[in-house]
């Protein structure tokens, strides 16, 4: 297969890679995300429950989800320890403080919210004994004036010698427009986005989750292209490299393929990676929940969906496109396997280069044997036996297929529990990032089906590759 031939699968396999950095560069975005929409699933949820109130009254207790929500999504976004809990969210909707902040597992502070177009009857009712102490929160754009007002009023108290002087001092000491903890901020929450997120609660919590979201994939978009981009480019400048040492001369098309090929990989790996992120937060499923797997399923489906494309269009015959979609199948659960193991020991750049070369070692193993059907087709004697192996093969993948999905049906039937376990334990290591937890709940799932895997752990395999000198079997 020459290298223009080769060209999708080589684009497919820099657009893997720079998806897998850019998921693992975006880890943190991701975290924000996951944060940001259970904040605004407990926000619907309160919203649901006061319903039957006016605007006017639900917008306070509304007002406590969102700085929560917006605080906790910080926290992600910087690997805090750091949490807002909402005690209406706990259940405990008459405790004095409205938030609690935790730190490291302990409460960290204490926080009262009040929300209401008047500044002076904030200050009053803040200015309880009740709340002494605690972390008063209020609309940003309100802040200021409630702390002035308090101050004004523990001042002209305590001439009077009003014992209520210190309950306002600690008010104009304690108000705060944003909910914050160390480093650790909400951003704060003007009254106009509260009275809006208490008139459309939905549309709120969509236009919240969404801008987390294209974060997220904006993130991951932008590091898959660049990774993508650099890979290519240091590729294609070896290449060159080894060109100009042999003796040869770079020409102008060369140069203008490889730039081309460049920016391919970096659109790809981009779309890759933004495809990902959607898929992660629209399927709703425990497994692909984790974005390695999401990016690899949407790479996936970009390159499936661009040979049938190609045949549609009859650029590409129909075993063509058979080849192209087993050589994407098998490249890209190789370049995910090979991208988590490499990657839970070099880190980001070990996702980049161990997804790359998974892919390109599975595919060129598949080349490969295509190409050897290639040759045999040269010879007539050879080409016959190949066209008779080939209809046996046929003829015994059908009657294969027919006791395979009789098993599978009884299979099913009979140890469904079974499967169910593997499954969840496949899950539990993909959530956790566990490569061994994962292999080894795979090893499981296809022991139920008679099978087992080439190996069962990577200690196995890399024992393998240090000490045999013997082909692997994929």
């Amino acid at each position: 297969m020459s290298e223009r031939d080769n060209e999708p699968s080589q684009n497919a396999g820099y657009g893997l890679a720079g998806a897998m950095f850019g998921a693992e560069q975006a880890v943190r975005q991701a975290a924000g995300a996951d944060v940001m929409r259970t904040g605004m699933s407990q926000f619907l949820g309160e919203a649901q429950r006061l319903s039957a109130l006016p605007v006017a009254i639900k917008k306070g207790n509304l007002f406590e989800f969102i700085e929560a929500a917006k605080f906790n999504y910080d926290a992600a976004l910087k690997s805090s320890s750091a949490v807002a809990e909402v005690t209406a969210a706990l259940g405990d909707t008459t405790a004095p403080m409205d938030i609690v902040l935790r730190d490291c597992g302990g409460v960290a502070a204490h926080v009262q919210a009040k929300v209401s177009e008047s500044s002076t009857y904030t200050s009053r009712v803040l200015s309880t004994e009740k709340y002494a102490g605690m972390k008063k929160l209020v609309p940003q754009d309100r802040a200021p004036r409630v702390r002035q007002i308090s101050a004004g009023l523990a001042h002209r108290m305590g001439q009077r010698g009003d014992a209520d002087a210190v309950h306002y001092a600690d008010t104009a000491a304690n108000v705060q427009g944003e909910l914050t903890l160390g480093d650790i901020s909400s951003g704060g929450t003007d009254l106009a986005e509260a009275i809006d997120a208490a008139t459309a609660p939905r549309r709120y919590a969509l236009k919240m989750s969404a801008t987390a979201i294209a974060n997220e994939a904006m993130t991951a978009g932008a590091y898959a292209a660049l990774g993508s981009a650099v890979l290519r480019g240091a590729i294609e400048a070896a290449k060159a490299t080894l060109v100009v040492a042999d003796g040869e001369n770079l020409g102008a098309d060369a140069l203008s393929l490889s730039a081309r090929g460049v920016l391919q990989s970096a659109i790809q790996g981009g779309a890759t990676a933004t495809l990902a992120t959607t898929i992660r937060h629209t399927v709703g499923q425990p497994g692909l929940a984790k974005a390695n797997v999401a990016t690899a399923l949407a790479a996936g489906m970009i390159d499936a969906g661009a040979a049938v494309y190609s045949f549609i269009r009859g650029e590409i015959a129909a075993d063509e496109l058979m080849h192209r979609l087993g050589q994407n199948g098998c490249g890209t659960v190789s370049g995910l396997y090979t991208g988590v193991v490499v990657g839970a020991t070099l880190g980001p750049v070990g996702v980049l280069v161990g997804s790359l070369a998974g892919y390109l070692i599975a595919t060129n193993t598949y080349q490969s044997c295509l190409a050897i059907l290639d040759r045999a087709r040269l010879a007539e004697e050879e080409s016959r036996r190949a066209i008779a192996l080939l209809e046996a093969s046929r003829q015994q993948i059908a009657a294969e297929t027919e006791a395979f999905e009789r098993l599978w049906r009884g299979l099913l039937a009979e140890r469904e529990g079974l499967f169910r376990a593997s499954l969840k334990t496949i899950d539990a290591g993909l959530a956790d990032g566990d490569p061994e937890v994962a292999v080894a709940g795979l090893s499981e799932f296809v022991g139920l089906c008679g099978l087992s895997l080439g190996f069962s752990d990577f200690d196995s395999f890399d024992h393998f590759m240090r000490t045999s000198t013997e082909p692997i079997v994929l």
